[in-house]
């Protein structure tokens, strides 16, 4: 049987990997790119528990179904993105990565991926404030770039609900935020006007 291959352009890899970058080693059924095919389409799923990528691709032809993950080192071995490079095309398997500047393989990891798709948010979520890591808002920032989109969005969905990142142009990836977990005291607020500025907007 034909091992399942399918074409990814460099930028969409290393914004994997910006984000694959921050996993934990101990975590090592998520320290990878998973990637699922159905038809003739593809998606790139990217978490680190906290965080959340699902990039699509639109594949030519029939591809069947299947998935296959991809180590997080083999991604770090991707050359850095530039003007005349991103767009290059890599061919990915459980077991082989074949392009212009790599070609090898390794041995095919085994385990489950998780079920990533019980953290995205109901088209009607609720639209409340709600507390993230800064360092994760960064990260999207920097994605943002690398997939050189107009701009990035997070949408609030409670204080302890996953937020939703979407992109502007490209519309092909989006992001899942989870919340931060709410302290067991009371928020201090520095001084009177941001207690009123913070009013404001919840209003």
């Amino acid at each position: 049987m034909t091992e399942l291959s399918v074409p990814v352009p460099l930028y969409m890899l290393r914004a994997a990997h910006e984000l694959l970058k921050l996993n934990e080693t101990l975590r090592f059924h998520i320290n990878c790119l998973q990637v699922e095919v159905k038809g003739d389409a593809a998606l790139l799923i990217a978490t680190n528990g906290h965080v959340l990528l699902v990039q699509s691709i639109s594949l030519e032809g029939d591809y069947g179904n299947g998935s296959f993950a991809v180590p997080r080192e083999v991604l770090g071995l991707f050359p850095k993105v530039t003007k005349s490079n991103r767009d290059e095309i890599y061919h990915l398997s459980a077991s082989t990565v074949l392009g212009p500047v790599l070609s090898f393989g390794w041995e095919q990891s085994e385990g489950d991926y998780p079920d990533w798709r019980w953290t995205l948010p109901a088209d009607d979520y609720e639209t409340s404030l709600g507390r993230y890591d800064p360092r994760y808002e960064l990260l999207f920032n920097k994605i943002s770039k690398i997939l050189q989109a107009q701009n990035y969005q997070i949408h609030p969905n409670g204080e302890r609900q996953p937020a939703l990142v979407t992109f502007t142009k490209p519309t092909q990836a989006f992001g899942v935020i989870m919340p931060v977990k709410p302290a067991n005291h009371p928020t201090q607020k520095p001084f009177e006007i941001w207690e009123h500025a913070t009013q404001e907007e919840a209003a």
